[in-house]
């Protein structure tokens, strides 16, 4: 197996001129990363080197999970005095099945957007309290069939769980 992409972020930060809950300032803090598969060339059988298989873009079963070509993130987060929120949104780009011989109940799987909220409240120095939602929209994982042999989907890539709300705390001393 051989990969070839580029991985990529770029991160932009600006104090913003108005404050809330006792403070006179804020902060906004934003983040953009990705990978661009080029290539994911697999070989199944290694006595047969020819035999190679680009699975960029692709599933199924040969590939096995999907490798889609774009994976997107982007982090929105505003900050002032002792709280913080904090929006997240991952991107995963269309695949298809890499099986052209034979014809599936899923031939293709479209993109996939999630949306995550956090907030996150400074309770005093060293004790910090977070609440938060992952998959924001309960979007629902791709329901494939009889092409692969997992749970009805892959739940290493997409999200088989639905909106999930958490509570963390995180102490410092």
């Amino acid at each position: 197996m051989t990969t070839r992409g580029v991985d990529f972020e770029a991160r932009y930060g600006l104090p913003l001129g108005f404050g809330a809950f006792g403070s006179d300032t804020s902060r906004l803090d934003l983040r953009f990363s990705g990978t661009r598969l080029i290539a994911f060339d697999y070989n199944p059988l290694a006595a047969i080197p020819d035999l190679t298989i680009d699975c960029a873009g692709k599933f199924g079963q040969t590939c096995g999970n999907p490798y889609a070509k774009w994976r997107l993130s982007t982090r929105a987060t505003y900050s002032t005095g002792p709280m913080t929120v904090s929006v997240l949104y991952r991107h995963l780009s269309a695949v298809k099945d890499d099986d052209s011989a034979t014809t599936y109940a899923v031939e293709r799987i479209k993109a996939y957007d999630y949306f995550d909220l956090t907030a996150a409240f400074r309770i005093k120095d060293g004790f910090t309290w977070s609440v938060g939602v992952n998959n924001l929209f309960d979007k629902q994982p791709p329901i494939l069939g009889d092409n692969q042999q997992q749970a009805n989907t892959y739940p290493s890539t997409y999200d088989p769980y639905g909106r999930a709300f958490f509570v963390s705390t995180n102490l410092k001393f």
